[in-house]
């Protein structure tokens, strides 16, 4: 707040109830100062990466987190039923260079070729204001433009319990650069900035 001039209001951090919280950031002052907030808060939202490693090597949790090297990432590994190791990185929009070496680090790891044979997913939560905007044909041909651009695919997935997503399926850098242009581009359309 100090750094930009602006007043930051997260009214429900107070609430015990889930249910109850909505996750809206009130952010108020000129408007290049709220540009300025907004973009050093995105910085700071959650940044979540899933991959499927190959089940062909063995490295405990341990191994893998000081291969990794990286306080500000949490890694979380567990097998699964196909026999392949899900892998889930957590960090913040901050810390996303280093969500990519990770992804490197596990590539050669697992003696894949690099990291993008490394196939990763994020998922963005969104309002559905964003689910009728993207019914607009030229919106559609935005999406399948990034998606071509980035080498990814782009799902628009809408449900009762998890509201609208967007699940964007790829090699790391190119869901991470589609993730960002999309939370730019549309950022009054998200849950978090």
């Amino acid at each position: 707040m100090r750094d930009t001039m602006c007043h930051i209001h997260f009214p429900d951090s107070n609430r015990i109830h889930d249910v109850e919280k909505n996750n809206q950031v009130s952010v108020s002052g000129t408007v290049g100062q709220v540009e300025k907030a907004r973009q050093r808060l995105r910085k700071l939202s959650p940044l979540c990466v899933t991959c499927d490693l190959p089940n062909t090597c063995r490295y405990s949790f341990q191994e893998v987190q000081r291969s990794i090297g990286h306080p500000d990432i949490f890694v979380s590994m567990r097998e699964e039923r196909n026999g392949k190791v899900k892998c889930i990185l957590k960090g913040t929009e901050q810390k996303e260079v280093e969500m990519v070496k990770a992804i490197m680090i596990l590539a050669n790891m697992y003696r894949l070729q690099n990291d993008n044979s490394l196939l990763c997913h994020t998922t963005v939560h969104a309002h559905a204001r964003l689910e009728s905007l993207l019914r607009d044909q030229s919106r559609k041909d935005e999406m399948q433009w990034l998606a071509q651009r980035t080498s990814t695919h782009i799902i628009q997935s809408s449900s009762a319990e998890n509201g609208f997503e967007l699940f964007i399926l790829g090699p790391v850098a190119g869901i991470l650069t589609a993730r960002k242009y999309i939370i730019v581009s549309y950022s009054n359309c998200f849950i978090s900035l």
